[in-house]
């Protein structure tokens, strides 16, 4: 690789000569496909999240599973989130539990 960018290893290394090497277009490649990545690595950690447990109302004590939406907009505080209840409709801070009790 040094070879091609006719550059030393301490060079690479140090990133001093990067900037004059590495095209405009190029680097918006790389911030594009740095930005995707985050936003696919943020979508699982989401995903996984609101998937695993239940939130429990705390108006009819059932338990349910938000929607993506629901789970994104709700306000959350530690493992609480303001959602709505799809059994009796209402909107509580309903408490995350890990088991169907």
């Amino acid at each position: 690789m040094c070879d091609e960018l006719e550059i030393s290893v301490n060079e690479l290394l140090s990133g001093e000569r990067l900037t004059e090497v590495i095209s405009l277009p190029a680097k918006v490649a790389l911030v594009t496909i740095a930005c995707a990545i985050f936003a696919v690595g943020l979508y699982v950690a989401m995903q996984g999240e609101r998937t695993i447990g239940y939130y429990k109302c705390k108006h009819c004590e059932e338990t349910f599973v938000p929607g993506f939406g629901a789970y994104t907009m709700g306000m959350h505080l530690f493992m609480t989130r303001h959602l709505r209840c799809p059994h009796c409709g209402k909107k509580s801070w309903c408490r995350k539990v890990l088991a169907k009790e």
